[in-house]
């Protein structure tokens, strides 16, 4: 595991790489069982749904359809769960986030350790870079959604070059075609 600090991640995708984190960590910190959840970002709104399960897998794969839905619309996703990371050291548990843009081919994993100390939790101040794994996002429906918009740009375009023209025609300033 390394830092995150040459990891190159926009604004978005790191604020709410930290939020799902700091979500995460306060959950377990009141005692609370985490739940598995998303975060996923249209535009300017930002949507969290929760993935119950019986097991990370299960709770992965519904996360990963979710995500994939919205890969039209949608610009940036975190997935959330906690888990454990096997090292040199063994098994150490901790939150776990899944981040990705829909301009990246894989996601990243980040990491925030953490251990049982008496009755307290003690989460480690920095998150680390983990791996990269595949994408949620439908990279096709991704390309596609950029191309049909690429053409309603242009159609706007046009649109509004005919409209001009009429304009100028209904004006009578004379010129033609």
């Amino acid at each position: 595991m390394t830092d995150q600090e040459n990891l190159e991640m926009d604004d978005i995708l790191e604020r709410i790489t930290f939020y799902s984190l700091d979500t995460a960590q306060a959950k377990l910190e009141e005692g609370e069982e985490l739940t598995p959840f998303t975060v996923i970002v249209d535009g300017d709104q930002m949507f969290e749904e929760n993935f119950p399960g019986d097991d990370v897998t299960s709770c992965r794969h519904a996360a990963e359809s979710n995500v994939k839905s919205s890969s039209a619309f949608s610009s940036h996703y975190a997935f959330c769960y906690d888990g454990f990371l096997m090292t040199d050291d063994g098994q150490l548990d901790a939150i776990i986030v899944e981040c990705a843009t829909t301009e990246m081919d894989k996601a990243y994993v980040i990491a925030r350790l953490y251990r049982q100390e008496g009755d307290a939790l003690v989460f480690e101040e920095t998150p680390a870079y983990v791996d990269d794994v595949d994408t949620f996002y439908d990279l096709a429906a991704v390309r596609a959604a950029k191309a049909r918009a690429e053409v309603l740009a242009k159609e706007g375009n046009e649109m509004e070059e005919i409209q001009q023209r009429i304009q100028s025609l209904l004006a009578g300033d004379g010129s033609k075609e």
